[in-house]
């Protein structure tokens, strides 16, 4: 787990960390309701999981906030 210090505590970079936050949040839920679904939907045609859609919005979001943050994933 990488740690971070936020010392800009500004409403502004607040937002942005709250936003990575919550992005990786959903990410986490979402990898895990997948991994119990399986990454296809049981359709004819079987199509991609909704949710690995959600995963890559939320991923962009996460990544733009911490680009925000002057902050680099690892």
């Amino acid at each position: 787990m990488t740690t971070y210090e936020v010392n800009d505590v500004n409403a502004e970079a607040m937002s942005h960390l709250l936003s990575a936050c919550r992005a990786e949040d959903d990410i986490q839920r979402f990898r895990a309701k997948v991994t119990e679904d399986g990454d296809l939907c049981k359709t004819d045609p079987a199509k991609p999981h909704p949710l690995l859609a959600a995963i890559r919005g939320s991923e962009a979001v996460r990544r733009a906030s911490l680009k925000a943050l002057n902050l680099k994933e690892d």
